[in-house]
Order: C-alpha cells, then structure tokens, then sequence
C-alpha cells in the first residue's frame, strides 16, 4: 500500500487497464490483511493482549492521551479544548499532547469511538500501521524483484525481533516510520518527474511524521542527502524543490518553538562532538544487534550495488531509501533526545529493500546457471536467517505487572469507582494503573492520583527530585484531608527506593485502624517480574468523594508543571 505507487498504477488507465488497476488494487488490500494478520498473530505470540502496557514508560500516556481525545471528540458541543483538558488531567494525570505532537492522538481519538478504548484495540491499531509499513516495504521489492521477493521482504520486517518489540507497544514510532517511508517514495518520484504532486506528497508525508513524533524531523536530511547520492545536482534550481521545503518548513518551526518549553526539559543528553560520536557509535552497535551480522552485510551490498549501477534506469529510489537510512543515523546523533534503539525503526524500514538489492546481486554473481536465480536468492535469504543470531527473529515476551487485576478489583467496587486512588512506584506503575482504569469506566468517575505529583516534585524525567513531606504522619494528614480511599504502592526490584513511598509505606503498616491491606491476588497471575510487589491498602471507613481538595492540588501541580 503505497501511495504514489497507486499513483504511477493508475496513470493512463481506462477500459481493460480498469480492471487490472482493479486487481492490483484488490491485491494491495489482501497483502495488507495478510500482514495485519501476521502482526496481530506476533503480538499474541508475545502476549501483548494479555498485559499491561509494560513495554515502554511513555506507552500509557500515549495511550491515555488517546482517550483524552477520544472523550473530547464525542462531546456535543465541543467544549473548550484546555479547560476540558485540564480537567481530565485531574481525574487521569497521564496526558502527553505538548510533549508529543497531536497526530498519534488523533488517529487514537477516532480510532477509539470505532473499536473502544481498550488494549486490545489499541494494539490493533499498532498492528495496522505495522502492516501498513510491511505492505509499502512489499510494494517497493516486488515493483523490482517480484511478488514472492516483496512478500518475503514485508514478512522479514514485522519478524525482526525488534519490529516485533515494536509493534506490541502503543508507541509513536511506528507512524513516523510509515509516514517517513511515504515521504521518501515520494521524493523519489520527484527526483524522476520533477512534478509537483510528488513534492507536495513528500511535503504531507513529511508534515505527517513531524507532528507525529519530532524524531520525524529526520526527514529535514533526506532530501540533500538523496540529492547528492542520486547526484541529481539539477534539482536544486527547480522552484517547487523549495516550495515544498517551504510548505514543511513553516507549520515545523511553530511547532517546535511552542513545544519548545516541553521538549528540552526531557533531554537527556548535551548536543556536541561528545554526544555525537558516541551516539553513532552506539547506533551502529543497535543497528548490528537488530539484523544481526548477516542481513547488515546484505545490506550494506544492496547500497553498493544499487550505487554502482549505471544511472541510465533514472531509478532513484533505492539511494533515497538509502539517504533516509543515513538521515535518521545522523539526525539521531545531533538531536540530544537520548540514544535509543527504537529511534532506528524508520531506518529499518528503509533498510530491507536494500537487503534483496543485496541478496539478488549476490545470487547473480554465484553464475549457479543450472539454478534459477530466483531460487538462488530464496536460498540465500534462508541460509541468512537461519545463521542469524537467536535474538534477530526472536517473540519478545512482555512483563505482566499485574496491574489489570488491581484495576479489575476497583471496578468491581463503586464506591472506589467513584472516591480517590493514589497510586505510587518506584518506576513506572503509576501510569500503568491510570490507563487500566481508563480503559474500564469513564474519566470523570472518581480520581487517580500520583505519588510522584502529590507527594514530591520532580521534573519530566523524574531529575531534581524532592519530597514533600518529611514525616509518615504529615503525609497521612494530608491524605485523609485528600479523601484518599485506595492506596496502590508498587515496589520494583533494581530500583532505587524513593523517600515518598517509603514514607507512604510506613504510613499504611503503622495505622492498621486505618488502612486495611488487600489482597488482590490471591495467588492468581502474580507480577511476572522477579523480586516487585504491589501492596494495596483500603481506607477504613467513609470517605467524602467531592473532590474539592483534589481539584485545588492539582491545579497547583498544573501551574508548577506548565507554567500556567
């Protein structure tokens, strides 16, 4: 499913071609099921469906977000966008727009109305743009090498282990690489036609991944990187070259000067020669770890080959694959965000085209006449895989962190549904909790509130950390002047002890009278991870669920957090 391969298809069709536009079209659709299929059927494999949403920190506020604008979008009328909001930061403080940019959100809002705010779905739709991107990775081989080669290249990526890792986390990353794949095609297809529905494609596609995620800003570098590759030095005096550039250039830049306040508070790193050299270094070390040495060197014999053969074809698209491979690896060693494999999925992406570039030049080198080279280049690809290391093809195993039973137990009880749940960790629970029961019951029932924001301050990524409180018993004071009814504490092994929740701890063991503690499990389904427990604690007694005193906290923490 790629789009300007639809467009090249259906240039000059009328009559017979009709229908066979009309096949190949019926074929793209059932390649896309067949690999939402697959992807569906990896993620069960892995047993993502059964879970929290474990993998990755940032994936229950992307989930939740998406509710945020889910419940936005149902409301007749539309209210006011930032009270709204603000108001469901109070009840589920997890939300992420400002940090991230709004498009996942959206795309989760709508998807949510259709299918339901649940796991399940929003795995779902992981799953799709993951097809999306393995029938737009089929398209492009099979344009060369053939429909096998192309369904054998679309399989090869959602089984990399690490796309498998991928797709069975509600994350943004697997849009910035589908939208940046788009955009290179496009840009290929300007570097041929010098037309401007292919600029402008680039420029949407290119627009879509930025307000995806700001890693899509990598696609700032593809163009001068394809430009000198390709060689197409012409180009640059072609004004709708730089009427596109204008067209990304404009809403980007606004964007990044608002979120500006947001983003640079979660850098991790210092930009510089330093940061620069080492991030390379370490990308490429990822890079080996995700395709193992074999289809790296498979690749890296592809972008010779299709950058030695003669130019005569005007087939610029494998060295613009190849420039936006190179243009993540080098805008990932500016940008201080962090050194992070999944940073690399857009440059995956772009990298297994260039791996049967590489299979079918060396197939053809062998001379093996009484083989077919088709057959050659099969035996290839299996002997290479087969001698990959366990963990390229390896099914990825999320952590249960048994967080669905907890939510299960407070649904299960209104009056908890309706009264206020503090929920702390020593990692990343909080979140887990609050996206489990936002998949349950609506946000304006009751609250949940975090540890981490009501009894200490810190910044986005947890850096200049303080308590609040410096006894058990003022932290008990002001829980009981919060109503609090329902205590969540999960205590990680290997990470360090924070003094809130120890205080919290010590609050609940100290007060039997008070706190009552639940046994949620009971010997079902305990945390998967060796060493962490989750200690729940009832509040004995009636509490007031009015939320009065939340409602001001909260605005507190707002105007600390965001300024505002």
């Amino acid at each position: 499913m790629v789009p300007n391969a639809l467009q090249r298809e259906s240039r000059g069709l009328s009559g017979g071609n009709r229908q066979a536009g009309a096949r190949r079209f019926v074929v793209q659709v059932l390649l896309l099921a067949f690999f939402w299929g697959a992807s569906v059927g990896l993620q069960a494999l892995a047993g993502a469906y059964d879970v929290d949403l474990s993998g990755y920190p940032d994936e229950t506020g992307h989930f939740v977000t998406g509710v945020l604008v889910q419940d936005y979008l149902t409301k007749i009328p539309p209210p006011s966008l930032v009270p709204f909001a603000k108001e469901f930061y109070i009840h589920r403080p997890k939300i992420a727009i400002g940090h991230w940019p709004p498009l996942l959100y959206l795309i989760e809002g709508v998807w949510f109305i259709l299918f339901h705010a649940s796991r399940q779905s929003a795995l779902a739709l992981m799953a799709l743009i993951c097809a999306f991107l393995a029938a737009s990775i089929c398209d492009v081989v099979r344009h060369r090498w053939g429909t096998l080669a192309g369904i054998a290249a679309g399989l090869l990526f959602i089984a990399l282990s690490f796309v498998q890792t991928q797709t069975s986390e509600v994350m943004a990353d697997m849009l910035v690489a589908l939208f940046g794949f788009w955009a290179t095609l496009s840009f290929a297809d300007f570097l041929v036609s010098r037309r401007a529905p292919d600029i402008l494609r680039f420029a949407a596609f290119a627009l879509l991944a930025i307000f995806t995620k700001n890693s899509g800003l990598y696609l700032a570098l593809t163009p001068p990187i394809g430009i000198l590759l390709t060689r197409q030095w012409g180009v640059v005096r072609s004004p709708l070259l730089w009427l596109g550039a204008f067209i990304v250039a404009i809403p980007t830049i606004a964007w990044v000067a608002w979120s500006s306040k947001y983003v640079a508070s979660s850098w991790v790193e210092k930009p510089g020669l330093e940061f620069f050299l080492r991030a390379t270094r370490t990308d490429f070390v990822f890079l080996y770890l995700i395709l193992g040495p074999c289809l790296l060197f498979l690749t890296a014999a592809g972008a010779v080959h299709d950058s030695i053969r003669p130019r005569s074809s005007r087939d610029f698209l494998p060295l613009t694959l190849l420039s936006a491979a190179l243009s993540v690896l080098l805008f990932q060693s500016i940008a201080p965000a962090g050194i992070e494999s999944r940073f690399l999925l857009p440059a995956i992406a772009a990298m297994i085209p260039l791996i049967f570039s590489g299979l079918i030049w060396i197939a053809d080198a062998l001379r093996l006449r009484a083989v077919p080279m088709k057959v050659r280049a099969l035996a290839l690809l299996v002997i290479g895989i087969l001698v990959s290391p366990h963990q390229t093809f390896a099914i990825p195993h999320k952590p249960y962190r048994g967080f669905p039973q907890v939510a299960d137990f407070i649904e299960s009880q209104p009056a908890l549904r309706q009264g206020a749940i503090l929920t702390s960790s020593t990692a990343d629970g909080e979140g887990l909790l609050i996206s489990e029961i936002a998949m349950r019951y609506p946000s304006s029932e009751g609250f949940v509130l975090r540890a981490s924001k009501m009894l200490a301050q810190s910044d986005w990524l947890g850096r200049d950390y303080k308590p609040r409180f410096e006894s058990a018993g003022e932290v008990s004071k002001y829980l009981e002047d919060l109503n609090v009814d329902l205590i969540v504490i999960e205590d990680r092994a290997g990470f360090p002890p924070l003094e809130h929740q120890d205080l919290l701890l010590q609050m609940c063991r100290e007060n039997p009278e008070c706190w009552r503690p639940i046994d949620i499990f009971q010997g079902k389904h305990a945390p998967d991870l060796k060493g962490s427990k989750i200690f729940v604690y009832q509040r004995i007694g009636v509490s007031d669920p009015s939320g009065k005193k939340i409602h001001q906290e909260m605005e507190e923490i707002l105007r600390r957090t965001i300024g505002q």
